[in-house]
């Protein structure tokens, strides 16, 4: 067998080959990320974070916060799945056909793979990945393991929770009959819990929110907890449920809600489309419902503001504004 040893150019050219993207672009860093969990089915986050660097650093100067930015997206847009543990795992196939005639590809399936599949290279964006869609292509999805979703499924509207004074009252009733006794997430030490105050003069995650009902903590190996008590203490003092990333998201707009502070959606007309800004992180169905109906207008990973054509903005707002509370503002 003979070893080859390749310059930084040819290098970065045979992996731009491989991917369909520039190594150190975004679309190449969210290939990478696939092709690494997909490969193993399962892989610790930490570790494929620094797989992938690696991998790159010869060819391409990646910042490590931004890449694990790029996996933050990737989980949200439905190609990884993060478990608890810390470890990512690989998705299948699934192709939403939209009205426009695309459909959006979520899977952790590389990009080469699926062009093979369906006889067309898909485009990709950030994390995104769109494909002109043809029925034809059903077949090809099923041959892979996959299946065709309608939006409203993928998004899973139908199964989440409006974030209401609802919501917050059947987080209560788990606290009421499923309450873990206070400390119970510090086996590894004290947690710097932080509450969150959805109005005032200093709203947020603060530290000293002593009558918080919704909390938030980072753990030794940065991982991050979160938490529902009855406002009399943190989970270091008092009996709490813990909530999932999701959860969460959705307690913090209940909140605000009830606060009657909920977040400015401001809704700006440029070049024909509605640019929406969105001052905050949406939960999953949400997020999922947006990002079939716009596409992001800024940071691929940041994801905050957003286009959509000018006759689809009056429902999307009017969604956002129902099932979370925000205030729609023209801009």
């Amino acid at each position: 067998m003979t070893l080859t040893l390749l310059d930084a150019t040819t290098a970065a050219e045979r992996l731009h080959q491989r991917l369909g993207a520039e190594p150190g672009s975004d679309e190449g860093l969210c290939a990478l990320l696939r092709a690494e969990v997909h490969a193993r089915g399962q892989a610790p986050r930490s570790a494929t974070l620094d797989r992938v660097r690696r991998l790159v650093a010869p060819i391409a100067e990646v910042d490590a916060e931004h890449l694990a930015g790029l996996v933050d997206a990737l989980q949200r847009e439905g190609d990884l799945v993060l478990a608890p543990g810390g470890v990512l795992w690989a998705t299948p196939l699934r192709a939403v056909p939209l009205l426009n005639g695309a459909a959006r590809l979520f899977s952790s399936l590389s990009t080469p793979d699926l062009a093979k599949a369906l006889g067309v290279a898909p485009a990709a964006r950030g994390a995104a990945r769109t494909v002109a869609w043809q029925e034809a292509m059903a077949d090809a999805v099923a041959s892979l393991g996959g299946r065709v979703l309608p939006p409203e499924t993928w998004a899973g509207l139908d199964r989440a929770p409006r974030a209401d004074a609802a919501f917050l009252a059947r987080l209560d009733e788990r606290l009421a009959w499923e309450a873990e006794p206070p400390a119970s997430l510090e086996r590894d030490g004290p947690l710097e819990w932080r509450g969150w105050v959805p109005d005032g003069e200093r709203p947020g995650w603060r530290r000293d929110a002593a009558t918080a009902h919704l909390w938030w903590a980072r753990t030794p190996l940065r991982g991050h907890r979160r938490a529902w008590t009855s406002g009399e203490g943190s989970p270091a003092t008092t009996r709490f449920v813990g909530l999932s990333f999701d959860e969460a998201d959705r307690a913090r707009f209940a909140l605000s809600r009830q606060a009657g502070a909920s977040p400015t959606l401001v809704v700006e007309q440029v070049d024909g489309h509605a640019i929406l800004e969105i001052p905050a992180w949406l939960p999953r169905a949400e997020y999922r419902w947006l990002s079939l109906q716009a596409e992001a207008a800024g940071d691929a990973v940041q994801a905050t503001r957003w286009r959509v054509p000018l006759d689809a903005a009056s429902a999307v707002t009017a969604l956002l504004a129902d099932r979370l509370g925000l205030v729609v503002e023209e801009g």
